[in-house]
């Protein structure tokens, strides 16, 4: 009797730990996602983890895990394992039929392309101490972008050179130079509606067109480090210079463009349009200490002369040929102000054309200003 008894349980347990084998992972559904899709360094976000029983089978010890590139950290470190990566490692018992939501405040002190890798669940059984891992494919990301620096005294620079243009609320459109259709808003002529796209839409739409204003403005950026002790703040915070200067152009009217010193070189056309703006912010999330590049002055001088002979190039000088302007004023952002460099520039620039040089230092934002004059 005993026997039949002793037999009968091993059955039992036999036949629970099969079953909980192939249904513990039925019906269970993890989730992870950033709360935007982009901020800036130094700006926080929030990460929200979710898991729902979708059956009745408890899960009652339950671990799930991912990792984030480091870059961003948790504000709570608790269960979080830090080496090459960020492994976050957590805890959940489940009943049937529930879901727990969890969120982690992450601090973003580094810009670049953030994804959530290596997601699994882990599970044991009750009466087994047997693992059972199930692997997700969940790939949510986030851009940091460079952080914003107080570019105020630049901006008034820049408006100084370019003769005010900035305090402008309006100008001068060329009728021949097509830009885009947009929505329709009461300061529009009448004359620019475009009847067929108001058609196809079902609400009203005009023409754009380009500026005959002459001015734009080329921002040149240098990712390299030349010097033998390295200095990557003060790169990073040229990045940031760069982007910041973009932004307040771009979102004051002003046709801004950058190029940076990639190999090949990196092109965004001047434009005064926020898509052109996120492009750029996008782009500079990418890792440049591992990339070649190309010597700075010499891309500054091809790219003016016109002898830089490079796919982006080439579509750059038709974006500016259709958009009717024929004058930049140039703003390098680089720490690598040697002498040499300065002089080079100043032999190879176009005469009357206004430039300036801008140097992050590496210390907390703060940069100077070089003009062919000297320091501003």
């Amino acid at each position: 009797m005993m026997l039949i008894f002793a037999a009968a349980v091993v059955l039992i347990l036999l036949g629970w730990r099969r079953y909980y084998r192939n249904n513990w992972y039925r019906g269970l559904n993890m989730e992870l996602h950033f709360g935007e899709g982009h901020v800036y360094a130094g700006n926080k976000v929030l990460l929200t983890e979710t898991l729902e029983n979708r059956k009745k089978l408890p899960l009652p010890f339950l671990e799930a895990a991912f990792r984030i590139p480091k870059g961003i950290w948790f504000a709570d470190t608790e269960n979080l394992i830090i080496s090459d990566y960020n492994y976050k490692r957590d805890i959940f018992s489940l009943r049937g039929m529930e879901s727990i939501t969890r969120r982690y405040e992450l601090e973003c002190q580094k810009r670049g392309r953030y994804r959530i890798s290596q997601v699994k669940a882990e599970a044991v059984s009750v009466l087994f101490r047997h693992r059972h891992i199930l692997e997700m494919d969940i790939s949510d990301e986030l851009y940091v972008y460079p952080a914003r620096i107080n570019v105020s005294s630049l901006v008034r620079l820049c408006d100084s050179m370019l003769g005010a243009a900035e305090s402008r609320s309006t100008y001068l459109e060329d009728p021949f130079a097509f830009l885009s259709i947009r929505d329709y808003t009461t300061r529009d002529p009448m004359k620019n509606i475009n009847w067929k796209a108001s058609a196809r839409t079902g609400s009203l739409m005009v023409n754009t067109f380009s500026s005959v204003q002459a001015e734009q403005f080329m921002v040149f950026l240098d990712v390299e480090d030349r010097n033998i002790l390295k200095n990557e703040q003060a790169v990073e915070e040229g990045i940031s210079i760069a982007a910041s200067l973009c932004e307040r152009l771009i979102r004051a009217g002003l046709p801004a463009g950058l190029m940076i010193n990639t190999s090949p070189c990196q092109v965004f056309a001047p434009n005064r349009g926020r898509g052109c703006l996120q492009e750029i912010e996008q782009y500079l999330t990418r890792d440049f200490s591992s990339g070649k590049t190309t010597d700075f002055v010499k891309m500054v001088l091809s790219h003016l002369s016109g002898r830089g002979g490079e796919k982006e190039t080439r579509s750059y000088r038709r974006n500016k040929k259709s958009a009717g302007s024929t004058d930049e004023i140039c703003i390098l952002v680089s720490k690598n102000n040697a002498e040499e460099d300065v002089q080079a520039l100043q032999a190879g620039m176009e005469k009357n054309r206004p430039w300036i040089w801008v140097v992050p230092d590496g210390r907390g934002g703060r940069y100077q200003v070089i003009k062919k004059e000297g320091i501003v």
